[in-house]
């Protein structure tokens, strides 16, 4: 029996010693990351083992793209914001002088919603690109269907103030909205 003894107390020796050296090479074991972030030694991990500098480094992968993004948006809402400045001061500079005031009517019925704009004039003598046309009229009539900017560069809106006096909420109002 001695000699299970002797071979229960070599187990038991062996298993002390391995825990210790484990031990031992586990404290030994510290990782730089988490060392210089603390500013304290940090044991108990490797640099292979740490999962922070991944985590870091795709919090500043998501944070750039998102300021690409971001940076991206801005030049397409400022390149639409251009567009849409350049479009209305070629539109404005298209405008034909106004020479009478017409009305403005709705009407509806089973053909749907119509905007009548009737008894409107425009000279059309300072229109773009008359310059060396001769003209034997230029007071023209406003028959057009339509958004009547492409017409004579006024919006509907600005034709319902100049009829009504000004801005109200009438059913030209309501029914502009849906004028392309």
């Amino acid at each position: 029996m001695s000699w299970y003894w002797w071979m229960l107390l070599g187990a038991a020796l062996f298993g002390v010693a391995r825990w210790w050296i484990a031990d031992a090479l586990q404290s030994r074991a510290t990782c730089t990351w988490c060392t210089g972030v603390s500013g304290h030694r940090v044991a108990g991990h490797t640099d292979g083992q740490c999962q922070a500098p991944r985590r870091d480094q795709e919090l500043r992968e998501q944070y750039e793209s998102a300021l690409k993004r971001q940076s991206s948006q801005k030049d397409s809402d400022r390149a639409r914001r251009a567009a849409v400045q350049a479009e209305e001061t070629a539109r404005a500079a298209a405008r034909l002088r106004l020479i009478k005031v017409g009305t403005i009517t709705t009407r509806t019925g089973r053909g749907g919603n119509e905007i009548h704009v009737t008894g409107w004039e425009f000279d059309r003598s300072h229109e773009p690109g008359s310059e060396g046309r001769v003209s034997s009229s230029t007071r023209t009539e406003y028959r057009h269907t339509g958004a009547p900017e492409a017409a004579h560069g006024w919006t509907l809106d600005e034709l319902h103030a100049m009829a009504h006096g000004g801005s109200c909420c009438c059913d030209v109002v309501r029914l502009a909205r849906y004028v392309r």
